[in-house]
Formats: structure tokens, sequence, C-alpha cells
């Protein structure tokens, strides 16, 4: 497979995470009466939007939203996605609690067929429960092991998402790539020190864990716009939250500059969270990645209108790095110290859920970029 642009090792990777309205609890309140949220169109219309401005991957967190009572598969609406995108990553959040590796590996294989080589899986684990966390690498074991006879398009990207040393421990031994929330930059360096010290540990074999920070983004044309539109977040979203990482407001130029601070860190690239997606979505495709671009900090997809066809798209290990499947294996024995000084950063809550993390102090805007 090929494409106008393959991403390599060494690229900035930008990709978008999708849950509910937007990251910002507020982003209810602000829907037009007339949106029909948490439906195929409307992830759609999100992703295409993510798509045209030539974002690597999305991932979804509970794509049906507050239908909670019914436990939704997110796998099914991304072989939805499959059918209207081209080129974009496709990576639905599964639990690993409630689903068998052939289960797994049957719905993942359908979407990488489906789309072409662009499935991934984000692995869905409670961060601060040890015991799931470890059941839950046996359980990527066993769905790569079924892989070889999936008939799919690539090797298959594994993430997970967290900060726990639990969480760090299993994206080292099994994922190809683990999103983290980064505090302040400062904390961003540690954290990162702190993931190569526990694959060393672990004796991860290469290619390394590609790390992407996740950041929540509200971005305008100017500062000002910027700050008004989250003032009407913080105030319709009350007073009972904190954003769980780094929070960027402000314009292109500005935002452009943080993710440039990461880049230069050593993260493999950010996953940005939109506080409203009707709005940062799209402002992130029209006013930032052009920023970006320019700067030569990320090289976008080719959009749509340049793409190749459909049974060339870009296969998703290409982005996020070749499959541990592709690599030797893991010793199914790993040393049984603990890490000291665990990283454990604010902001551990389980995708997919509305639980937002709490504190007694709201982080202002003017704390974001």
């Amino acid at each position: 497979m090929s494409s106008t642009w393959t991403p390599t090792h060494a690229s900035f990777g930008l990709g978008i995470a999708l849950q509910d309205t937007g990251w910002h609890p507020g982003s209810w309140f602000t829907l037009p009466g007339s949106t029909e949220i948490f439906t195929a169109d409307y992830w759609s219309q999100l992703s295409l939007t993510a798509e045209s401005g030539g974002m690597d991957f999305v991932t979804f967190s509970d794509p049906l939203g507050l239908h909670r009572k019914r436990p939704s598969d997110g796998s099914s609406t991304a072989v939805k996605l499959a059918a209207v995108t081209e080129r974009i990553g496709l990576i639905p959040t599964l639990s690993t609690a409630q689903a068998d590796p052939a289960h797994l590996s049957e719905n993942l294989a359908s979407l990488d067929r489906g789309s072409h080589g662009r499935a991934g899986w984000l692995v869905e684990v409670d961060p601060h429960d040890a015991a799931q966390t470890a059941e839950s690498e046996a359980t990527v074991a066993a769905v790569r092991s079924r892989w070889s006879t999936a008939t799919a398009q690539q090797n298959l990207p594994v993430m997970y998402q967290g900060t726990s040393e639990a969480v760090m421990k299993a994206a080292a031994t099994s994922a190809d790539a683990l999103f983290t929330e980064v505090v302040t930059r400062r904390d961003a360096a540690a954290l990162l020190a702190r993931i190569r010290e526990t694959e060393q540990l672990f004796m991860r074999r290469r290619p390394a864990l590609r790390v992407y920070a996740d950041l929540m983004i509200v971005v305008e044309e100017d500062s000002g716009s910027a700050q008004r539109r989250w003032e009407t977040l913080e105030n319709a979203g009350g007073a009972d939250w904190r954003p769980a990482g780094e929070v960027l407001v402000g314009d292109p130029a500005t935002a452009a500059d943080a993710l440039a601070a990461y880049q230069q860190l050593g993260f493999a690239g950010v996953r940005l969270r939109p506080a409203e997606h009707l709005r940062d979505v799209q402002s992130i495709s029209e006013l930032l990645i052009p920023e970006l671009r320019r700067r030569g900090i990320f090289l976008p997809l080719a959009s749509a209108a340049t793409a190749v066809p459909l049974d060339r798209g870009l296969r998703l290990s290409a982005i996020v790095g070749e499959s541990l499947q592709a690599s030797s294996p893991i010793p199914e024995r790993t040393p049984q110290q603990h890490l000291r000084h665990p990283v454990d950063l604010p902001g551990g809550a389980r995708p997919g859920t509305q639980e937002r993390a709490r504190g007694e102090a709201r982080v202002p805007a003017s704390a974001g970029i």
C-alpha cells in the first residue's frame, strides 16, 4: 500500500480524541438545538472534518455517548466511518473486561479490512485497577495471536491510555503507542523519562513506544476570541471540575508553539481533545494545522480531493509504528520488582465515561498555552 505522503517514525503525529459533545462539560450546553448527536452522522461529520485537515487518526470513547445503559461497541461505529472516510486512522476504544479475544479480533479485523488497513485498538482499562490492567495484557496477546489468521491489511496497532504504573507496564509489554495526560510541560519531561525507564525495566523489544501527549484545546483566529469561548464553556459547565491535563486556549500561532515544545521534548505526537466538538474539530483543521504545516511541525495526510483510491489507503501502522507482532516476542515473565516513585498524574478517569477529575481549584484559561 502507498500514499502521497508516508509518515516515518521521526515524524510528529497528530490525532484527535472524540468523546460525547466535547472534552469540556460545558460543551453540552452550547450545542445547537437541531443537532442530532450521538448518531453515525454526527461521528461521521466530525471524522470527515478531521480527515479534511489531514489528521493522522481519530479515537472514539464510547461513540454512543450518553446511552451508557446499553453497552456500545466502538468497532461497529468505526466500521461505518470506514465507509465514508478515506485516509484517517480509526481507533475505537474497546474494553478487554467483557469481550473475549475471538470477538475482539473479529471486530477489529472487520474494521481493518473495511478501512484497508486503517484500524487500531485503544485498550480500555481502569488505569488504577492493576489486576484488570494486567489481565488486559493477556487478552492483547491472544488477539494478536489470532490476527495472522484474520486476513487483515496490517499488523494490529495497539494503544493504551494513562500514566499509572499499571498502564505504563502494560503499554511497555503489549502496545505500540501510549496516550498520556500531562499537567505541565515540566511534568512532561519527567513522565517521558519514566516511560523509557519502564520499557527497560520490563525488557521491551524495539521499536520504542510512541508516546503522545493528550491536550485539551480551544483555538480561534485570535487569543481574545478563544479566551471568551473558554469562559463561556466554564460558565456553562459548572465549578465542580478541573481539566485532567494541560489546556491550550489561544490562537493558532500560540497553540503551534505549545505543540513544538512537546516535539522538542521527544514526544511522538499529540492527541488533541476538542473542548467542544462542533467548533474545535473544525478550527483545528482550518486554523491550527495550516500553521503547523507552515512551520514544518506536522505534515498532513493527503486530502480527500487528492487521495489515491481506497484500496491503496495509508496503513495506520505506518503512523503509530510497526506492531510488536512483527517484532521479537516480549518475555512472558517480567521483573517482579516495583517501580520506584511511579508517575501517576491526575486524570486517570476511565475512557468513555463522564467522570471528570475533580479538585478544589479550577484551572484558569490563562493557565492554558
